[in-house]
């Protein structure tokens, strides 16, 4: 059955990393995927403010356990210009996924599946 079947499945995308790619039709307004954040940070649009952004980042993956952490990393940052220069901040850039939160505050959320559908 179509619902047995994963609406989608994570592979390996080449140069630009790990990507999600549908596995069959899906319905529109089919739920596809539910998942909770590995880490939540607040959006900051002026580069200004980068380096402390990148301490509140840092912050947040240290309340992490390892194998979110390693995930974390495990990510693109199409910011760097060789991966191995990755920071946490152009990875927030490049895979986080907005959110409003109960607070009213914009946030960027970083997922193990879900921040690879962009």
């Amino acid at each position: 059955s179509q619902a047995a079947t994963p609406a989608f499945i994570v592979q390996d995308m080449g140069t630009k990393g790990q990507g999600a790619v549908a596995a069959r039709k899906i319905k529109k307004g089919e739920l596809i995927h539910r998942e909770k954040p590995v880490i939540s940070v607040r959006i900051v649009r002026n580069v200004e403010e980068f380096a402390a952004w990148s301490k509140e980042i840092e912050t947040a993956l240290d309340k992490c356990d390892e194998q979110s952490r390693s995930l974390f990393w495990e990510l693109a940052d199409v910011h760097a210009e060789q991966q191995s220069l990755k920071t946490a901040v152009g990875i927030i850039r490049t895979n986080g996924l907005p959110a409003e939160m109960e607070d009213g505050i914009e946030r960027l959320n970083i997922y193990a599946e879900a921040s690879r559908f962009n």
